[in-house]
């Protein structure tokens, strides 16, 4: 579903060009009830734990991804070990990426690899990319060994190989594409893998534990980060009078909501929750994301910019807002700064 409402009117003086925004989004493995393969009982904790740390320069288009591992020591078996790391980029957006550094906080050196998948919602999608039940994903690393070289919690007495990378890895991307000055940490974070059909089993992004073993049996885990309807905002095409501009909004199965815009820069304080929107903001483009079941649920808005000199220099911030009617509960993209430039002489 889609309609555009007399706000689209101010749309068409806009076009969205970031003023090298700086952005960072974190995401946290494991707990009670974490997602995860392995079909647990509800209230089980998961055997690994850990988080990944998102930093987006808009100005570079260089992505820092921190993996860092928390996982504890179960009773009678060595520490989980993270062996492989999944997560996904801005559909149309980014097209390209090169990991250009990977360092360990400790011990190492870091050895992983990495393949790039830029769409997942068309075949073909390589083995590489794909873990297990969450399916495919635009960017995986993958450990040279899957117990010897990996990333181990710094404060582990019990694990399995050696020459691990102890408590985190800083991986360092430069990232292509028609839309890379127009998109935040957020948007990297929040984009969902493909699932394998069916929406209990997208998530954001996700790694896999190997090297447990009580001396008998070993055992791997793959955990994944999914909360909320995911909302995700950015654009990408021409930022000049005269030029065409692509909005795009993507969100998890489920939810509904809007593209939205404001001439304010965040936040919006509603009820006591900050909401990375400023206010007041205007409906833009309705979605429902119900039925969706590839990874990118993705819609857009064109937008053909009237080549009116006058409107070079004007500031939007735009979001997306979703709602999930399961949960009753509201979500709130990473918000992105934009102007209109000049057009190229």
């Amino acid at each position: 579903m889609l309609y555009i409402t007399r706000a689209a009117a101010i749309l068409v003086c806009v076009s969205a060009a970031c003023f090298a925004q700086i952005t960072s989004w974190s995401l946290a493995f494991g707990g009670v009830d974490a997602v995860t393969c392995s079909g647990y009982a509800p209230g089980t904790t998961a055997l690994s734990a850990g988080s990944m740390g998102f930093t987006y320069d808009a100005s570079t288009a260089r992505l820092t991804l921190v993996v860092t591992n928390t996982s504890p020591t179960q009773p009678g078996f060595t520490t989980p070990l993270i062996s492989d790391i999944r997560f996904n980029v801005p559909t149309e957006a980014v097209t390209g990426m090169i990991l250009v550094s990977q360092t360990a906080a400790a011990g190492g050196p870091a050895n992983f690899g990495f393949t790039f998948d830029p769409d997942v919602r068309t075949n073909p999608n390589p083995n590489a990319t794909k873990l297990n039940c969450f399916g495919s994903f635009n960017a995986a690393l993958t450990s040279a060994h899957p117990v010897n070289g990996t990333l181990m919690n710094a404060s582990a007495t019990s694990f399995s190989g050696s020459g691990h990378c102890l408590g985190s890895v800083t991986f360092e991307f430069d990232v292509t594409g028609p839309g890379t000055q127009w998109v935040t940490a957020g948007a990297f974070a929040q984009s969902l893998s493909s699932g394998n059909g069916f929406g209990a089993y997208k998530v954001q992004a996700a790694f896999k534990t190997q090297g447990m073993t009580d001396g008998s049996i070993s055992l791997s885990e793959e955990i994944g980060a999914a909360g909320g309807c995911a909302p995700v905002a950015y654009a990408t095409g021409q930022n000049w009078p005269g030029g065409h501009m692509d909005l795009y909004v993507s969100g998890g199965p489920g939810c509904g909501g809007c593209l939205v815009f404001s001439f304010n820069p965040p936040p919006t304080v509603i009820g006591g929750v900050s909401w990375d929107v400023g206010y007041p903001f205007f409906e833009l483009l309705e979605v429902v994301t119900n039925g969706i079941t590839h990874g990118g649920q993705l819609f857009s808005l064109p937008v053909d910019l009237p080549p009116i000199a006058g409107l070079v220099g004007l500031d939007l911030y735009f979001s997306t807002i979703l709602y999930s009617p399961s949960t009753g509960g509201i979500y709130v993209s990473q918000n992105f700064r934009v102007t209109l430039i000049a057009p190229p002489l």
